[in-house]
């Protein structure tokens, strides 16, 4: 997005707040080379706070489970999708994050930035 030109802000919540803590966070954006400058990485707020949200904001499901393996106590159970928000905190588009387009969604981006200068 950067290399286009596109000033956008990229914010990524967590599922396990519990767990994800500024450490794991940062640890996580390193991991992926993700650019703090304009990605932001959530975390702070009770389990039930992000189920809300995501049902409320997003329509989408979070649900938490106790697993078998005393390796990975809890497993949780989120959508893997990205959401395109606009300025408003609108919904405006939704990708699979499993097989994202890039192309796509820098050209939704674009045309986003363009209806709201305009």
């Amino acid at each position: 997005l950067k290399r286009q030109g596109l000033d956008v802000m990229i914010v990524s919540f967590s599922v396990d707040p519990e767990h994800d803590q500024p450490a794991q966070l940062k640890e996580f954006a390193q991991k992926f080379k993700a650019d703090l400058s304009n990605w932001h990485f959530v975390s702070g707020y009770s389990f039930e706070t992000i189920q809300d949200f995501a049902q409320k904001g997003f329509k989408a499901i979070v649900t938490k489970v106790e697993s078998q393996s005393p390796e990975i106590p809890t497993l949780f159970n989120h959508s893997t999708y990205f959401y395109l928000v606009d300025s408003s905190g609108k919904v405006v588009k939704y990708y699979n994050c499993l097989t994202p387009d890039s192309k796509q969604i820098a050209e939704d981006i674009k045309a986003l930035l363009s209806r709201s200068s305009s």
